[in-house]
């Protein structure tokens, strides 16, 4: 008989249970730059897409920077290319040849803020 009532208690415990929202106080998020950024041995050697952050809670803002100036330079000094604006607002080189296993280095200066960061190119790997 008890098992019966216990049975009970739970079935209309399960189905008229309470329901509340939770939010959670993230806090507000310093505004920082993103960068989006590749190194490929096809067609544009880079690609950089740049942004800023934003709050979890905040609508989100696609509009991506353009007013940027982006370059790429090969850790040898031999190439170096300012990288244009395309259609789709992203940054991409035009006339830089890759190098398998250079090191090339990418400048972005925007907004009075300057980031330089520095990739490699891996060695190509023949497919046998």
């Amino acid at each position: 008989m008890n098992k019966k009532y216990i049975i009970i208690a739970l079935s209309i415990f399960f189905f008229i249970s309470c329901e509340e929202d939770v939010v959670l106080d993230l806090g507000d998020i310093e505004k920082r730059l993103v960068v989006e950024a590749s190194v490929s041995n096809v067609n544009n050697l880079a690609e950089v897409t740049l942004s800023y952050s934003q709050g979890f809670y905040e609508a989100p803002d696609l509009n991506k920077l353009k007013n940027a100036k982006v370059e790429i330079s090969s850790a040898d000094g031999k190439q170096s290319e300012v990288l244009s604006l395309n259609d789709n607002n992203v940054y991409v080189s035009n006339s830089l040849i890759p190098a398998y296993g250079m090191n090339y280095n990418l400048k972005i200066e925007v907004d009075d803020q300057l980031v330089e960061v520095s990739s490699k190119l891996p060695e190509k790997v023949e497919i046998e």
